[in-house]
């Protein structure tokens, strides 16, 4: 997954069954109505944090982030509004609230289900109205006014129902783009790119050398490419001794990269693999089933007809079931792979996989709690020993 974040609104998950992607953080919404949901998923080196929205509004499944190690952070928050009745100014007033103040830049996004002309639709609604002069009142501006994100069924026109407001400094920074395959939704996923620079990681060192570093080998290579150089460049040193301090550094940095055990390859002249496959049980015949199921949507598309929609619907249920027996087929293989010289480490790392582990967030109640009172709770013998009302040890390891 080449995403650093990865909002999914109407995820329809319960508590025992979320979201979850290997190698993100997710924060999932409480889904109380049981028809919406929201979730954020965050690159585990990404620090943030997460802020509670005080009274949300009914029908609303809301998720705030903001992160804390990136050189332009920003606050990011994940909205599914259920369509059950209009958009109310009021309805947005606790998001508002806790986003005063805060002096960086904003990104409102997920499905309002609002209708605009102004964001591509076909009609304008109440809802889609006031929302606009929502947004507009907290200068923040639409920055996919060109996709349709959702797919109309036979007998409907498309529509775009999926936005992301932000604040007016992303307009020269972000791009938008939308996902030719619906992956099986009736919404097409939309891609937003942020110009800015390399996140600042946790740890920053100058330090070159690790503990594999093979001094021997560092000698040997440093000396030979010293060598190599003053052949190359025999050339009197005052004539440009800039040159030859640039050059000095350079093998020494090269030597030492490489005699720990480092990967010299930069990314200018690195090449993605393009025929690496993300899953083992993946063949020709997916490939087959996924590429009709493409075809299949891009003509009903076109055509907008009753037998396009019914060829489009065989072919998707067609790759939903030829990919769950792949799946099963590999399951079966693992398992008959196992013997009593298998591993048990790899086998219980497989079971994780299929089992799901996830790395769950919960709400920081340490910003909202009372401190002083939590510390003479644990640490004084004099006060009385109240039960605190939540268990401070689970956040503080």
């Amino acid at each position: 997954m080449d995403y650093d974040i990865v909002v999914l609104t109407e995820t329809k998950c319960s508590e025992r069954s979320q979201v979850y992607f290997p190698g993100f953080r997710t924060l999932n919404s409480d889904n109380l109505l049981g028809s919406g949901g929201v979730s954020i998923s965050i690159r585990s080196h990404m620090d943030f944090d997460v802020v509670p929205i005080v009274a949300p509004p009914i029908g609303y499944d809301i998720v705030y982030i903001k992160t804390k190690n990136l050189n332009h952070n920003f606050n990011l928050v994940a909205v599914y509004r259920h369509p059950r009745k209009a958009i109310a100014r009021q309805d947005f007033r606790a998001v508002f609230n806790s986003l005063r103040g805060i002096g960086e830049d904003v990104i409102i996004l997920g499905d309002f289900n609002a209708h605009n002309t102004l964001w591509n639709c076909d009609s304008t609604n109440e809802s889609g109205d006031t929302l606009l002069d929502i947004m507009n009142e907290n200068d923040l501006l639409c920055m996919n006014v060109d996709t349709k994100s959702r797919l109309g069924y036979s007998g409907q026109r498309d529509s775009n129902l999926d936005l992301l407001f932000g604040s007016v400094s992303l307009i020269d920074v972000m791009e938008c783009s939308q996902e030719d395959d619906n992956w099986g939704s009736d919404h097409f996923p939309l891609i937003f790119r942020i110009d800015r620079q390399t996140q600042i990681y946790r740890k920053l060192t100058n330090r070159l050398s690790t503990k594999r570093t093979d001094w021997e080998r560092y000698r040997e290579l440093i000396s030979k490419d010293f060598e190599t150089f003053l052949v190359t460049n025999a050339v009197i040193l005052d004539s440009n001794i800039d040159f030859y301090y640039k050059a000095f550094i350079e093998i020494l940095k090269n030597g030492i990269a490489r005699a720990s055990g480092r990967k010299t390859i930069t990314m200018e002249n690195k090449e993605p693999n393009k025929n690496k496959r993300s899953h083992r049980w993946w063949d020709a015949k997916c490939d087959e089933v996924i590429g009709n199921k493409k075809s299949a949507l891009s003509a009903f598309r076109k055509h907008k007809s009753v037998h396009s929609w019914v060829e489009y619907k065989r072919c998707r249920a067609l790759a939903k079931k030829t990919l769950n027996e792949k799946k099963k087929e590999n399951f079966k293989e693992f398992c008959q792979g196992i013997n009593r010289f298998t591993d048990p480490g790899y086998v219980w790392r497989t079971i994780r996989i299929f089992k799901k582990a996830r790395n769950n967030v919960t709400w920081n109640k340490w910003q909202s709690t009372d401190r002083k009172s939590e510390i003479l709770y644990l640490y004084s013998p004099f006060q009385s020993h109240t039960p605190p009302p939540y268990n401070l040890l689970s956040f503080l390891f």
